[in-house]
């Protein structure tokens, strides 16, 4: 993967399985040129609604997120990974993901971790809607975050 070999930023959760990239971000707004950034279209049929918008509350200045099995499964849409990009993520943990979406991510300088389930339901419980410090270490494979290291 380019761009990085470590990283140091907050974690926040998203308790949500089989996101596909149309809910990251819907194919009708991809008419956005480019240039104009696609974070702010991220999530945005999700963030529809009072409780919907503060359940993405959590996620501003997150540059970590930890999230539910089958994370960016459906079409093949790069501009997902420029949405979480373009919003400040640049790890996404969870159990498993998208196999196109995953090669978009790391092509793009996104890590797609894949880390346990159970280990993942623990940390998204243990954010609780609070964003922690978390760190990402290429070189020795390890994810720090909530107190645990994971390799």
């Amino acid at each position: 993967m380019s761009g990085w070999t470590h990283h140091r930023g907050r974690a926040a959760a998203l308790d949500l399985e089989n996101v596909d990239t149309d809910q990251i971000i819907p194919a009708r707004l991809m008419s956005t040129p480019r240039s104009q950034g696609y974070g702010g279209l991220l999530f945005h049929d999700l963030r529809r609604g009072e409780e919907a918008q503060d359940l993405f509350a959590h996620l501003k200045g997150a540059s970590v997120l930890i999230a539910g099995q089958n994370f960016g499964c459906g079409s093949s849409r790069e501009a997902a990974v420029y949405a979480l990009l373009d919003f400040g993520f640049r790890a996404i943990i969870a159990p498993s993901f998208g196999d196109i979406f995953a090669s978009n991510a790391v092509n793009n300088g996104v890590l797609p971790a894949v880390v346990d389930a159970g280990l993942v339901a623990d940390l998204i419980s243990d954010l609780d809607d609070q964003a922690e410090l978390a760190e990402v270490d290429l070189a020795t494979s390890r994810l720090t975050v909530c107190g645990r290291e994971i390799p």
